[in-house]
């Protein structure tokens, strides 16, 4: 069994000038108080096109949780994603890598004027 178990939420999403931001908070769950857990996670979000992970940040009173954003660009195809995070964990010399469940999001389609507008081409 694995020592922890890795929760991912989705908490919020802005519509930036350029696409969308998304912000995610991970939680660590560990059986055991005392475990240390890694201060970043990795994110993969399959066949998201540009896609960008910034702002990785642990939260300053309490090591087990943290956030990231992605951000989508005006070219991410509007569609559904599937976002997931894993983590390494070490317990002794044992190396635990743990997943968390995937999380679905949608990418909402940007306005068509939005996604060609080109101020350097308006005359």
């Amino acid at each position: 069994t694995q020592p922890a178990t890795l929760d991912l939420k989705l908490e919020k999403s802005e519509k930036k000038e350029a696409g969308y931001e998304f912000h995610f908070r991970w939680t660590w769950n560990a059986r055991n108080s005392m475990q240390a857990v890694p201060p970043t996670v990795a994110v993969d979000v399959p066949n998201f096109g540009d896609l960008r992970v910034i702002n990785m940040a642990v939260e300053k009173g309490n090591r087990k949780t943290g956030t990231f954003l992605v951000t989508s660009t005006r070219n991410t195809a509007p569609a559904l994603y599937d976002i997931m995070i894993n983590g390494r964990l070490m317990t002794g010399t044992m190396q635990h890598d743990v997943y968390s469940k995937a999380l679905s999001f949608e990418v909402p389609a940007l306005d068509p004027e939005e996604k060609n507008a080109n101020p350097s081409s308006a005359r």
